[in-house]
């Protein structure tokens, strides 16, 4: 599979280029260019692995699902155990977790929306609500931090006209329907974006009801030097979870919860609100300075088969970067901090109500970073970037017993976390070629709640460390008026890294394992051509991975992952988008045992555009899981009794309407 990908990338490359000499047009990729890194370079001219997806991007994959949207790059993963129910890995980094996000740091519009407690709610997120959205996969260090996993930055949308108001509905299969509204106004002096989603979703399964509400404020001012941004998000967020199931019931059965899941009413209630207030001033041509606050509280409830917690968390942050440009050297330096304060109470689940109070833990967590950053910029086109961080965390759990079987205690923990460094060499050649080798490393701290779990469940309860990686990637990227193509290959090494246990009564814990190797290669690969008087954009995104721990493949991870995407427009009101991704086998168990077997996933859907004086409208319908294929859009590795499967449905159907007045 891998050569025959590599020989089909290059293939393609060279046939479509010979398209692009047979036709009277060329379309010309635009250039991209990337905050990641704060260098605010070009994608192309920019030393790390990182893709950059547009609004436009977005909206071309998008449905109810942001899996279609992530899944289609090299080196992501975002997979979806029930409507509502996330989790991310790049390169790999989601061993760890049950659900979510882990050792991945997210930003909403430059603050942070991961906590002090390692943990990112992105499931609260509306996707069409999104302006634009940059993944950097592998250690980020300086500006970011020490997580090795990688970073992603989102951005919410911003007005494109003078006054715009706009709605959208969209309904599928299963009892999907999406709704928003939207205000967009901008002039000289300011730059406004409101809106609110509505997300509900009947699932595919047994309990999985699904129900999202958020309302979105960006406010931008500009005013001399300064430019002020106002940044608020409220999120309701209410999912039922089924639990996975074995083998012999999910054949028997894929649309079945597992047993009880519905009697205890096992899911997730949550309430969030995130505000952040940033300033960007322009001191004078040289010297800039960034600076940011930001608060977020959560109020969350998790029913469960064998228990009921509620959890409140509130957080408080700062963050500051100065810049300093010597004509061929930038310079920054910052820092970065977080409190969190939380509760977590947990109760005997009647039937999905709180009864007994068994215990109640308060945590007060904090993580800071200072960092620095240098760009060097050398004759013949070569440059040195190089960047360094001092990274803290620390954790504070006490525990009041409510039940004689249950000890109090008092925990401290503050995770080794020594500096995390980066340097890459680049260099450019011809304006087409840009090759570079970065050395870097990170560290990934566990996260609050693996510390409260694996202090009442593991056994013995043993400390754990942070987990320590130790990278090297070298990176080759071409770019033509038409064609985009990126090889990258690394090699990392994680000592301690973290794995998830389950007791036989679905508690889980977690331990160190003693080193994971991650030998891995990414291909991207872009291209524009017209043919036969149809402008279309073909984008090839491949991935093969050897990950092991203790000479065994990794858990969770795909050797071999081929995602392609096929835009085709007929003229600039009618297009076409086809995507397929393939993912090979993938060991369910650290012994590997037992494998998920390979699955291939074909989507397609038409859209059409027409715009007639101010009003805009805009006509999508779609047809995803073409091939029928039986698979999990998730797997819960290392499961109890084998309860690996969350089955995702079958062949289904949506389709949506999107109207829009710009006000002249």
């Amino acid at each position: 599979m891998g050569k025959a990908l590599i020989r089909l990338v290059f293939t393609c490359f060279w046939a479509t280029s010979a398209f692009g000499q047979k036709v009277d047009t060329i379309q010309i990729l635009d250039e991209t260019i990337v905050s990641g890194l704060e260098t605010k370079a070009s994608l192309f001219k920019t030393p790390a692995a990182i893709h950059k997806l547009s609004k436009e991007d977005i909206a071309r994959l998008y449905t109810f699902s942001p899996n279609t949207v992530f899944n289609s790059l090299a080196g992501v993963r975002l997979e979806e155990r029930s409507p509502g129910s996330y989790r991310i890995a790049i390169r790999g980094s989601s061993i760890r977790s049950p659900f979510g996000v882990r050792n991945v740091k997210l930003y909403w519009n430059g603050i942070p929306f991961s906590d002090a407690n390692g943990i990112s709610y992105f499931n609260l997120i509306d996707m069409q609500s999104m302006g634009s959205l940059e993944i950097l996969r592998g250690p980020a260090a300086s500006m970011y931090g020490s997580g090795y996993g990688g970073v992603i930055n989102m951005k919410s949308n911003s007005a494109e006209s003078a006054k715009n108001i706009g709605y959208t509905v969209q309904v599928g299969s299963f009892g999907s329907v999406q709704t928003a509204a939207t205000y967009a106004a901008a002039n000289a002096k300011s730059n406004t974006a409101i809106s609110y989603s509505s997300l509900q979703s009947d699932g595919y399964r047994d309990h999985t009801n699904l129900n999202r509400q958020s309302v979105q404020l960006k406010q931008e001012f500009f005013t001399g030097k300064h430019q002020v941004s106002i940044f608020g998000l409220y999120a309701k967020l209410n999912y039922q979870t089924p639990g996975g199931l074995t083998l012999d019931q999910k054949t028997k059965n894929p649309q079945a919860a597992r047993p009880t899941t519905a009697d205890q009413k096992a899911g997730i209630i949550q309430n969030t609100w995130l505000v952040g207030i940033s300033d960007v001033y322009q001191i004078n041509k040289n010297w800039s300075l960034e600076n940011a606050i930001f608060s977020s509280k959560t109020d969350l409830e998790n029913p469960f088969i064998t228990n009921y917690e509620k959890r409140a968390e509130q957080s408080i942050g700062v963050r500051s970067a100065l810049s300093r440009d010597f004509n061929n050297i930038k310079v920054w330096i910052g820092g970065e901090s977080q409190q969190t304060s939380s509760q977590f109470n947990v109760f005997t689940n009647a039937g999905g109500k709180p009864t007994v109070a068994r215990n109640e833990d308060k945590i007060k967590s904090s993580n800071s970073f200072v960092f620095s950053q240098i760009k060097w910029t050398l004759p013949g086109d070569f440059s040195v970037e190089a960047g360094l961080s001092l990274n803290t965390q620390k954790y504070n759990i006490s525990r009041a017993s409510l039940l004689a079987t249950i000890k109090p205690y008092e925990f401290n923990n503050k995770p080794v976390m020594p500096a995390t460094n980066r340097i890459s060499l680049n260099k450019v050649f011809a304006n087409k070629f840009h090759a570079y080798a970065r050395i870097s490393s990170g560290l990934s701290a566990p996260i609050a709640s693996e510390i409260v779990s694996t202090l009442q469940n593991g056994p013995n309860a043993p400390t754990l460390s942070a987990e320590k990686a130790q990278s090297t990637e070298m990176g080759l990227k071409y770019q033509s008026n038409s064609s985009k193509i990126e090889i990258i290959g690394f090699k990392q090494t994680i000592k301690n890294g973290l794995r998830r246990n389950v007791t036989s009564s679905d508690a889980e814990y977690f331990t160190n394992v003693a080193l994971i190797n991650q030998n891995g290669m990414e291909i991207s690969y872009n291209q524009k051509f017209s043919l036969a008087k149809t402008q279309n954009n073909v984008s090839i995104n491949g991935t093969f991975y050897d990950f092991k721990a203790n000479k065994k493949a990794l858990v969770g991870v795909a050797s071999k992952n081929l995602a392609i995407v096929h835009t085709l427009r007929l003229n600039p009101n009618f297009m076409l988008v086809t995507d397929y991704n393939y993912l090979s086998k993938i060991p369910l168990l650290d012994d590997n045992s037992i494998y998920a077997k390979s699955q291939s996933i074909l989507n397609s859907k038409i859209m059409i555009s027409k715009t007639n004086g101010n009003i805009s409208i805009n006509l999508k319908a779609g047809i995803e899981n073409i091939l029928n294929t039986d698979y999990s859009a998730a797997y819960d590795f290392n499961a109890f009794a084998g309860r690996f499967y969350n089955p995702a449905p079958g062949r289904n159907f949506n389709g949506g309407i999107s109207l829009a007045y710009t006000i002249r």
